[in-house]
């Protein structure tokens, strides 16, 4: 069985960082590792298996604001 890992650097608002951190932290197979008081925040996404990270409810939405 093969486990997969997807690291992810997100800005956030620093006004809400504490509450974005704690939402992203909240999800399956996410890990928030650190985070700045300039709202960049490093996570990883960590799963069984490939389609469990692209079909991540925070990839999703991420992906769905990015330009």
């Amino acid at each position: 069985m093969a486990f997969h890992v997807a690291g992810v650097l997100i800005y956030a608002n620093p006004e809400k960082l504490d509450d974005v951190s704690r939402a992203i932290a909240a999800l399956d197979g996410v890990v928030v590792h650190a985070h700045a008081e300039n709202g960049k925040l490093v996570a990883t996404l960590e799963s069984d298996g490939p389609h469990q990270i692209v079909d991540n409810p925070f990839v999703a939405t991420a992906f769905a604001r990015v330009v």
